[in-house]
């Protein structure tokens, strides 16, 4: 883990090479540096500016490089402090393109156009003042913006730690995932210690639960209609970066952290009981359930959801949520089993007799 103080930006850079993430960094033997930040989330207005971040605080690159908010802002007060905005290149040429950066800022949180960024990001606009040069940046053939300059570079100690509580509720199959956002979230709903029990580690550089966002690694819950809950969609993310599938490399001691509690987490989700049953439910719902009265299927549905619908608390012991899940499985073998008896009567009227359309009506 290694501290960048003191950057010193000399040029930003137009350039054509990929990378797999936001930002790579490049050190040199002599203090030099370049930083690549990806145009994936850039912004093309109609005056020919191109908006894009700068750099990021507390965000480690894939080789655990970082700075801190401090050090941004001292970056980019200097390059205006210092006339550089005309230092706009290509490809790190060092000769002056026909750009400029014509907007400079650090971002207040919620920025309008980067609302997913921390506080203290630092974001510009450049001005393209060639056609051919911008034509070429809208098809895309410039993947993002490279800075180059120099920096001191400081090593850091830390360790991971995991105060992971991994029974929390789990919420539906196809609830939405932001990793930032729900790490927000949770920290408003109750501080840090709280986000500290819903990712699966922590770097910390003392006994102290740090204060920045990016210190808490694999998070895998987010606050929904005011309760904390396990989202699957982040389960999926956490297991496609352990695997690989995003290129980034990751510490060992955090590797076998988050395998550890992230294997956790998906095994209970495997064996939950009310899954089977919820899904052959709505397997028979579809088939044969649409023949039904509307008001008797919709109080069946409200009866099933009514049980579903279990207030589990922290202090609610794992006991207790497995006898709430067996009611929930006995009620839907209830329900199964008139389904599967609406089905048979179902088949035995004639094949042309199409369905109501009252029946049907407000059901999906």
């Amino acid at each position: 883990m290694r501290l960048l103080k003191d950057l010193d930006v000399k040029f930003i850079s137009l350039v054509k090479r990929p990378a797999n993430r936001r930002e790579r960094l490049i050190l040199k033997d002599d203090g030099g540096f370049e930083l690549f930040i990806s145009f994936e989330k850039a912004h093309f207005s109609e005056d020919m500016v191109v908006y894009g971040v700068v750099y990021a605080p507390n965000e480690p690159d894939a080789h655990g490089d970082y700075t801190t908010p401090e050090e941004i802002k001292k970056a980019a007060w200097n390059f205006l402090k210092n006339g550089r905005v005309r230092n706009v290149d290509v490809e790190h040429t060092y000769k002056e393109a026909p750009a400029f950066v014509a907007e400079s800022w650090l971002s207040k949180g919620n920025d309008p156009l980067f609302p997913e960024e921390p506080e203290n990001t630092w974001i510009v606009g450049i001005r393209v003042e060639d056609e051919k040069l911008w034509e070429a940046m809208k098809r895309g053939e410039y993947k993002g913006l490279s800075l180059a300059g120099t920096a001191r570079v400081v090593e850091k100690s830390f360790k991971y730690r995991s105060f992971a509580k991994t029974d929390w509720p789990i919420a539906p199959k196809n609830t939405p995932w932001n990793g930032k956002e729900a790490r927000r979230r949770i920290v408003e709903k109750g501080g840090w210690e709280l986000l500290s029990k819903c990712v699966a580690a922590v770097k910390m550089e003392g006994d102290k639960l740090p204060e920045n966002l990016s210190d808490y690694k694999f998070p895998f819950c987010d606050v929904i209609h005011g309760k904390v809950m396990i989202v699957p969609e982040a389960i999926r993310v956490s297991k496609a970066f352990l695997n690989g599938a995003f290129e980034v490399e990751i510490d060992s001691e955090l590797e076998e952290i988050a395998r550890s509690v992230i294997g956790e987490i998906e095994k209970r989700m495997s064996d939950k009981k009310d899954g089977s049953k919820l899904r052959k439910f709505f397997d028979n719902f579809f088939k044969g359930g649409k023949n039904m009265e509307k008001n008797e299927l919709k109080e069946l549905i409200k009866e099933v959801l009514r049980e579903i619908e279990v207030e589990k608390t922290e202090e609610q012991k794992q006991k207790q949520i497995e006898e709430k899940l067996d009611k929930i499985a006995e009620k839907l073998e209830s329900v199964e089993k008139k389904v599967q008896e609406i089905e048979k009567s179902r088949k035995s009227k004639p094949q042309d007799q199409p369905a109501n359309e009252s029946e049907t009506e407000g059901i999906v």
